[in-house]
């Protein structure tokens, strides 16, 4: 019986000694974890796109920002990026910005996906994870919808139909009555 408990013991002490490790390491206390909710402001990012280009999320106020998390060996990623297209085509000219986050690590084998199936949208390349980390992404795809405030206003976790009619109303329904802006 002693034996069994040892099992058990070991273990949660070497957990604890990292855990007290690491608050030492951060001066004592845990970071706060503050949860991604809709109706607060989603996180700014700075990411560069396909071409190297620098892109930040607050460029994109005053549109409804279409934000999709995914990778090239995610095969429903895959299967819903058509439909993405389809529906960029169709907001051509509207306050509307669809950005597509590739966490591959290599940003070769997004652009060479993108190219090869001539999507047209923005692609941005987040090698390190670190723009999925602060969208609290629990896996990919992963779209979040925001407003032209930059108010996260919905969050969807798996694979949409993008261009069916009910989400192409959903997200007309949400732009913003200003201006036109292609993207």
């Amino acid at each position: 019986m002693a034996s069994s408990r040892a099992k058990f013991i070991l273990p949660g002490i070497v957990i604890l000694g990292l855990i007290l490790a690491y608050m030492v390491q951060q001066g004592g206390h845990f970071p706060q974890i503050v949860p991604l909710e809709q109706g607060k402001p989603a996180p700014d990012f700075v990411l560069k796109d396909m071409n190297g280009r620098t892109t930040r999320l607050s460029d994109f106020r005053g549109r409804l920002v279409f934000l999709n998390f995914w990778a090239t060996w995610c095969p429903p990623c895959r299967d819903e990026m058509p439909s993405m297209e389809q529906l960029h085509k169709l907001m051509k000219g509207r306050p509307f910005k669809m950005l597509a986050v590739s966490v591959d690590t290599d940003a070769s084998s997004a652009k060479q996906y993108m190219d090869k199936h001539g999507f047209t949208f923005t692609t941005l390349a987040d090698h390190q994870q670190k723009v999925a980390g602060l969208y609290q992404t629990t896996g990919i795809p992963e779209t979040f919808l925001i407003d032209a405030e930059g108010i996260l206003l919905l969050k969807v976790i798996g694979p949409d139909n993008w261009s069916s009619p009910r989400n192409i109303s959903a997200i007309e329904e949400l732009l913003p009555p200003s201006s036109p802006q292609s993207g």
